[in-house]
């Protein structure tokens, strides 16, 4: 995830279903990209993106959030068979916390 955008790598199994950020619903499979723009704005505050901690996780294998001062990756290792489902909560700082 970055300001402009948030974009999907999907490398094994099957693309995920019902997706949303922050309320807005994306479809990876469609479009690997989705704009922080219009009617696909998921971000409302630029965030400080090196503070990104996920401080909620429900679901059943290991998640890991990776940032630095450009982006936040968030990265799902789902090991077991079938579909699985996941909610995330990742909180940043708002930007203007490093002035």
């Amino acid at each position: 995830m970055q300001r402009d955008r948030a974009r999907w790598e999907q490398h094994e199994f099957g693309w995920p279903s019902d997706v949303t950020i922050n309320g807005v619903k994306w479809d990876p499979a469609k479009s690997p990209n989705l704009r922080n723009a219009g009617s696909t704005a998921f971000l409302t505050v630029a965030p400080h993106f090196r503070t990104a901690a996920l401080v909620d996780k429900r679901g059943r294998n290991l998640v890991e959030v990776q940032a630095d001062a450009n982006e936040a990756r968030i990265y799902f290792n789902d090991t077991d068979h079938g579909a699985g489902r996941y909610e995330l909560v990742i909180e940043f700082a708002p930007a203007a916390a490093d002035r």
